[in-house]
């Protein structure tokens, strides 16, 4: 008989639901997964921006330091000036990636 569509009709229905009841919870409690994202590319660009002040220094050296001050951008900044190594000013309005010849996800 036609028993099972309604079956599936309500259970759709049931979906739908906890859906729409769930909803508001998630976008206030943002999953760590997506928070991580974020901080993944916010430490990217961070460290890209550090690569554009002091081209002199190696990748590495840079990651180094970065690393060390617990990706504080501030902080990476004041060690390496503090080595003696001054920033080369970064242009507002010009896109540091592309003068540092780094590509944005490398």
């Amino acid at each position: 008989g036609d028993g099972g569509h309604r079956e599936v009709e309500s259970l759709e229905r049931i979906m739908h639901e906890q859906m729409t009841f769930t909803e508001p919870k998630k976008a206030e409690s943002r999953s760590t997964y997506t928070l991580d994202r974020e901080m993944e590319y916010a430490t990217r660009l961070k460290r890209t921006k550090i690569y554009a002040m002091f081209p002199s220094m190696t990748k590495s050296d840079i990651n180094e330091i970065f690393c060390a001050n617990d990706y504080a951008f501030q902080q990476t900044v004041d060690s390496i000036k503090n080595s003696g190594i001054e920033p080369k000013e970064v242009e507002a309005g010009v896109k540091p990636l592309a003068k540092a010849g780094v590509r944005p996800f490398g």
